[in-house]
This record gives C-alpha cells, structure tokens and sequence, in this order.
C-alpha cells in the first residue's frame, strides 16, 4: 500500500507512523538544508540546480537578483537559471525573440541563437536543421523549398534536375 499522511506544517510523509522520504529527501537534501533552502523561497527544482552548480541559498539568490537586473522578471529568472542558463546566454536567446521552450529545443539539438535564428528566420524548426543540412540546403535556401513543400530527401532529389522549387513543384504536380 502506497498510502500515505502529509503533515502541513513540515510537507513531510509519514506511512502508518514511519517517515517517508520526501522529494527533497530523495533528490539528497538532508532536513538543515531543506529549511535553508525552503527559506531561501527555492523549490526543489531550483534548488537542484543552484546544488549542482555548487551554490548555496544565498550566492543562488544573488544570481537570481543578477538575472533580474538584466531584464528577466522573477518568474523568468528562476526558469531560465534552472533550465541550466547563464545570465548572458538567456539574455541573448531572449533578446532575439526567443522562449524559454524554444531557446532549449534549439539547444538540445545543439545550435546557438544565431544558428536558431537564421532557421527559425527560414520557418525551419531545431529538429529539421541536421536533415536540411544533411541535403545539402542552407537555411534560405532550405525556407524556398521548404515553402513549396517539399521535404529535405525529396527537395534533394528534385533540386539536382530544375533550376529552383517552382519549376520542380511544376514537374511534381504535372
């Protein structure tokens, strides 16, 4: 049986009179440094990602205090910083009109914000850049055939014999 009681005053759980590990507990928090962090206004996300980082509460707070000044709000702060952003690459990724969802689709397949930028620019989005690369298409070039609706393997095939995507769509359609 998985059940369980929650006190309200410390969120610990407690199993028929035995302590259940909480979240924080789990993740490796010992309960002096839950209060230290929990007083410090840091959810475990949060506090999961200043610990590995090797910050305490505090320094952790004024690299928060830092992402404000540059322009975050307080919710914004908090979810670049624990989505593993430094001050200076969230600031760029937001001031070219990008997302916190978006910045990290990007990352995860590996481009920088000027990469982003110039596909995102081509209506090519993070996961399509290698494919499109891969056929031989630059990103302008890559938003052409793209727009006529071709995918990258097919535009690869029809480029090789017309001149641009309109004659080959002419072809295709025909």
């Amino acid at each position: 049986i998985n059940a369980y009681l929650v006190d309200k005053t410390s969120n610990e759980k407690f199993a028929f009179g035995k302590h259940v590990k909480s979240d924080w507990e789990t993740a490796g928090f010992d309960a002096a440094s839950i209060k230290e962090w929990k007083d410090a206004g840091f959810n475990l996300q949060e506090a999961m990602a200043c610990k590995k980082d090797g910050h305490a509460p505090a320094s952790c707070a004024n690299i928060l205090k830092k992402f404000e000044s540059a322009g975050f709000d307080f919710i914004e702060a908090r979810e670049w910083f624990s989505n593993g952003f430094e001050i200076n690459e969230g600031k760029e990724w937001k001031g070219k009109g990008f997302s916190l969802s978006d910045a990290l689709a990007w990352k995860k397949n590996g481009y920088g914000s000027e990469v982003a930028v110039q596909w995102g620019m081509a209506g090519i989005n993070s996961a399509a850049v290698a494919e499109w690369s891969k056929a031989g298409f630059d990103a302008t070039l890559a938003a052409v055939w793209n727009t006529a609706g071709f995918e990258p393997s097919e535009a690869k095939e029809w480029r090789a014999g017309f001149k641009d995507a309109d004659e080959a769509l002419e072809w295709k359609n025909a």
